[in-house]
């Protein structure tokens, strides 16, 4: 692929993940989440990351990348990722007869400012 004077092949990952629900009651539900994505241009990622659910209406969350070392970038010397752990909740709201649900994750950071993330999912 060529854009203006720049030549650059497109980007191509592999990737393959898989969800296991560890415990499950009546009421409450722990699943735990794996990813393994490979770049074609870079070393093996994993991501593993869990979710508490509490009366199917209300998530806790939390993930963390494993040997994560990130880009590596000639010019600015980039070798590691700055990101830590995150976490997030989820809570599904009923209004009439549609259901709405509004998430929220927090990702830290040692060189940025930590993340702050919100998505609100309507169902019709």
């Amino acid at each position: 692929m060529q854009f203006y004077a720049f030549n650059t092949t497109l980007p191509l990952n592999f990737s393959i993940g898989a969800s296991m629900s560890i415990a499950k009651e009546e009421n409450t539900q722990l699943k735990g989440f794996v990813d393994l994505t490979k770049p074609k241009d870079n070393q093996q990622l994993y991501f593993v990351g869990g979710e508490w659910t509490i009366y199917h209406k209300f998530a806790l969350r939390g993930g963390y990348k494993l040997g994560y070392s990130g880009a590596f970038d000639e010019k600015t010397r980039l070798q590691q990722t700055d990101e830590g752990f995150t976490f997030g909740a989820g809570l599904e709201l009923p209004i009439s007869a549609y259901k709405v649900w509004l998430d929220y994750a927090f990702t830290s950071f040692n060189v940025f400012d930590d993340t702050h993330r919100f998505s609100l999912k309507f169902e019709l």
